[in-house]
């Protein structure tokens, strides 16, 4: 039996002697493995990051820069998942390595063609609605 499934059945067992009700219990492991799924992905999300930024070059002033990189992904909330990251894991760059944009909004245009122009944004999030 792996530690996952024994430490589940374990929530399950301590549930069940505090006078937990059935539905409680399935209810509380429905969340618990909600929980378990968004830790997993937003640690994934955080070690592509770090791949990308491991594998980034310094600049003149020692600063790390990474490829010009596209990010493309399925939902806008997705996206900013993505984003979320870069400006967590690397707050030197003050929000600025990487951008995202809805196609949509007025600025669209400007920010791409700042990713194309100019050192920074390195990371370009393109949300569509």
């Amino acid at each position: 039996m792996s530690d996952e499934i024994f430490r589940g059945l374990e929530i399950e067992k301590l549930l069940a002697t505090r006078g937990a009700a059935e539905d409680h219990i399935r209810e509380i492991m429905f969340l618990k493995d909600l929980v378990s799924i968004h830790v997993t992905l937003q640690g994934a999300v955080e070690a592509q990051v770090r791949e990308i930024m491991d594998n980034a070059h310094e600049d003149e002033s020692g600063l790390l820069v990474s490829a010009k990189t596209i990010i493309f992904p399925v939902s806008i909330k997705h996206g900013k998942r993505l984003k979320q990251p870069f400006d967590r894991l690397y707050p030197e760059y003050q929000g600025r390595l990487a951008s995202q944009v809805t196609l949509q909004e007025s600025m669209a245009g400007k920010i791409i063609r700042d990713f194309m122009d100019y050192s920074f944004p390195r990371i370009l999030v393109i949300l569509s609605s």
